[in-house]
C-alpha cells in the first residue's frame, strides 16, 4: 500500500455569515488519511475571525457523541487580523470521516481567512 505526502486541500473562506470547508470534498469520502496539519490564516487586516475546527467520524460515534462530531481544534478560536494559527496535532480519518472547518459571523465587517490542510493519504 502507497501513500502519497501531500496539500489535502485548500481554500478560502469568506464570509458575512457562517461558511464551511470540508476535507475531503465529495461523499462519502473513500480513501484513508492522516492530517498533519492545519494553517488558519486570517487575511483582513481589521476583522478577527472565529473558527472551529471539527471531525466528523462517520465510524466514531458513541453514545457521548451521537453525530461523530470531535472537536480537533480550540472552540472559537480567536485568530486576529493577519493572524495565522497552525493546528499540528494529527488528526486520523477513515474512510467517510471528514473534517469540517467553520468560520463564524463576525462583529462587523467579513471574515476571510485563507485554509491549508496538509497531510497522507492512502493512494488508490
Amino acid at each position: 500500500m502507497a501513500i502519497k505526502i501531500k496539500s489535502l486541500a485548500d481554500g478560502a473562506l469568506i464570509s458575512t455569515g457562517t461558511r464551511d470547508l470540508q476535507y475531503p470534498a465529495g461523499s462519502p469520502p473513500s480513501t484513508n488519511a492522516v492530517i498533519r496539519s492545519i494553517r488558519l490564516a486570517n487575511s483582513d487586516a481589521t476583522v478577527s475571525a472565529k473558527v472551529n475546527v471539527v471531525c466528523k467520524a462517520v465510524s466514531g460515534r458513541d453514545s457521548a457523541s451521537p453525530s461523530g462530531v470531535r472537536q480537533v481544534g480550540p472552540k472559537d478560536l480567536n485568530i486576529p487580523p493577519n493572524g495565522i494559527v497552525l493546528l499540528d496535532e494529527e488528526v486520523t480519518l477513515a474512510a467517510g470521516d471528514y473534517v469540517n472547518i467553520n468560520l463564524g459571523v463576525p462583529a462587523s465587517g467579513t471574515a476571510k481567512l485563507d485554509v491549508v490542510i496538509s497531510g497522507i493519504e492512502r493512494a488508490s
